[in-house]
């Protein structure tokens, strides 16, 4: 779903991981293919108002290089309209009971 940049005219698309689109590659597909088809003639209009949020968090969890995420995003001419900067917490030891607790402490209920 896209998020409306504040003062901006145009919308930036966070693709989450486990998404159907969740990947820069499924991105690229996305904007190459069924978007920029159903766009036709208006492609510009896609490329000027709609982008992608680019969340580093998102990046990490899948093990992805930022460097080239950025670089095939910039290739398809994909804006990224936004960047989230987060975090993701590492459990470098699954089986250590005392630390599964602390890391629980972060969960965030929904």
């Amino acid at each position: 779903m896209p998020i409306v940049v504040a003062g901006a005219s145009a919308s930036v698309w966070r693709p989450s991981p486990a998404a159907r689109w969740s990947s820069p590659p499924h991105v690229v597909t996305f904007f190459e293919g069924p978007l920029a088809r159903a766009a036709g003639a208006e492609r510009e209009l896609i490329d000027a108002h709609l982008g992608v949020c680019y969340d580093l968090c998102h990046q990490a969890v899948a093990f992805e290089d930022p460097a080239d995420v950025i670089a095939a995003m910039t290739r398809a001419g994909i804006r990224i309209g936004k960047v989230q900067v987060s975090s993701a917490l590492e459990l470098r030891n699954p089986t250590d009971e005392s630390a599964r607790a602390r890391l629980a402490a972060f969960d965030e209920p929904r």
